[in-house]
């Protein structure tokens, strides 16, 4: 999950960098749409690496089974 984490680290960056280049009548507001979109694609990411590895596994289990159940 190191990807996740670094996908965090840059949408903070991301934000400040935002926020230090701020312009125009509202200069948090980039920063603050930055942060917003950064985080749900980040959790939309980690959910579905979350989902492959769940479904990864339960395969696995699933043909361990029929294999012992073969036999």
């Amino acid at each position: 999950m190191l990807i996740v984490f670094l996908m965090m680290i840059d949408t903070v960056a991301g934000a400040l960098v935002a926020l230090n280049d701020a312009r125009g009548p509202f200069p948090g507001l980039s920063a603050l749409v930055i942060l917003t979109s950064g985080f749900i694609a980040t959790v939309v990411f980690g959910g579905a690496v979350f989902l492959q590895i769940g479904i990864y596994e339960n395969t696995k289990r699933m043909a361990e089974a029929l294999e012992k159940q073969a036999l």
